[in-house]
């Protein structure tokens, strides 16, 4: 997730066929459902919207959104972030990307770090190559 907190899962704007939302956390040999939801009162008629306190930064869920007796259609997924945003891992300078100025202060902090260190993305206490596996695969905007 990109919150730590309270998080919305909303098919509120937009969409043209009744729908229902279900929230899963877990690996898909053992998902636990966290809720579902089918005709949020504040949304308009057929949407759904779900919200849950307890999410954490860097958490995954699997949202499915269905349709409510078979009924299909498009519609759109809002995820929004009502409690504190999460960081974004691989960009060490805070400027919202992660770019060759990231990779500069990995470098810097090469090496051990015990107790954990900016650079070390992979939380193993130290920085080095798996660190940088990991960064390149955040390069860009976050």
């Amino acid at each position: 997730m990109a919150c730590d907190g309270l998080t919305v899962f909303s098919t509120c704007n937009g969409g043209n066929f009744d729908n229902a939302i279900e929230i899963y956390r877990g690996d898909c040999g053992n998902l636990e459902r966290l809720g579902c939801n089918d005709d949020a009162p504040i949304c308009s008629a057929g949407a759904a919207e779900l919200r849950f306190e307890d999410l954490s930064c860097g958490e995954t869920v699997l949202v499915r959104i269905s349709g409510v007796r078979g009924e299909t259609g498009v519609g759109n997924l809002e995820i929004g972030c009502l409690a504190t945003a999460c960081g974004c891992l691989g960009d060490l300078d805070g400027d919202g990307r992660v770019d060759g100025a990231d990779f500069g202060r990995l470098l810097q902090d090469w090496g051990p770090c015990p107790g954990g260190c900016a650079g070390d993305l992979d939380g193993d206490d130290q920085v080095g190559g798996s660190d940088i596996g990991v960064f390149l695969t955040l390069w860009g905007d976050c």
